[in-house]
């Protein structure tokens, strides 16, 4: 059997508490914090704007400034050194980011973004299994913690663990959802970790209905039209709706590596197709 395509959510950082890869409670524009050395430095609403403003345009050397701003006001500021840690995470200073996230956990033992985040760090350290205990960190504290829901049942997916994928995936699915349509990446990447994780429990048309609500909103994504593909072919024997989504995917995709992997797949339906018409 083929191997699917699977995505690990990595954390990033909204002001907008409508987004779904966000530190749930921790964005909050409106907080401020008094300095923990010197009570009357307070962080304002504005520096907390600053951030994620430097952030939104890409000032890399603006948004240092304004991280470094608010924790000269308060070193033990929640908001800032999440920031600061994803913003090291998003560029491969994976040391510099577990500095920062060390001193924030010391700061906030309870923040299950704090543990979210550690997390994705042991990920890129290829140690999954504290990993697994970082993101089930981040569920106790939070048990509708939509990121830590998904970022654990795709460990579970990347390893073929279906039956303990499908649970915490279903849960983020349901809280992502509504947020498909407005062709949100990782609640894209929430559902079809989720289609897999059902296809793996031969869950077949349930999984399908799934990647129907995905291309319904993005129909160019060619990871989820892989996946589709081959739950078509090799699971359901839907051949001619398989062709339709491979041909579909052929058109839109230009990764060597993918396009081989469908030429595959549709080596596979063309041995299906002559089987049936022996």
């Amino acid at each position: 059997m083929v191997r699917l395509i699977c995505f690990i959510i990595v954390a990033s950082i909204s002001i907008v508490d409508t987004s779904y890869a966000q530190f749930d409670g921790n964005n909050d524009s409106s907080s401020v914090s008094r300095s923990s050395a010197n009570p009357e430095v307070r962080v304002e609403k504005s520096d907390i704007r600053e951030i994620f403003k430097k952030r939104e345009i890409k000032d890399d050397e603006g948004f240092v400034f304004a991280v470094s701003r608010v924790l000269g006001k308060d070193q033990k500021n929640l908001l800032a050194l999440n920031a600061l840690a994803v913003h090291y995470i998003e560029r491969g200073k994976i040391g510099l980011a577990k500095i920062v996230l060390s001193r924030a956990l010391e700061a906030h033992p309870s923040s299950h973004t704090i543990h979210n985040n550690l997390g994705i760090i042991h990920l890129s350290e290829n140690e999954q299994r504290k990993a697994i205990n970082a993101f089930k960190k981040a569920i106790e504290l939070k048990s509708d913690y939509e990121i830590g829901l998904a970022n654990l049942g795709s460990i579970y997916v990347e390893y073929g663990d279906y039956p303990r994928a499908v649970e915490p995936l279903e849960e983020g699915y349901g809280v992502v959802r509504q947020q498909i349509k407005q062709r949100n990446e990782d609640a894209i990447k929430v559902a079809s970790n989720y289609a897999v994780a059902l296809a793996g429990t031969a869950q077949f048309e349930k999984a399908k209905g799934v990647y129907e609500e995905i291309l319904e909103a993005d129909s160019r994504n060619v990871g989820v039209l892989y996946n589709f593909a081959s739950l078509l072919i090799e699971n359901l024997q839907k051949a001619e709706q398989g062709r339709k989504v491979l041909s579909r995917l052929k058109f839109v995709a230009d990764d060597k590596a993918l396009l081989a992997k469908a030429k595959k797949l549709e080596a596979a339906l063309e041995a299906i197709e002559e089987q049936k018409s022996q």
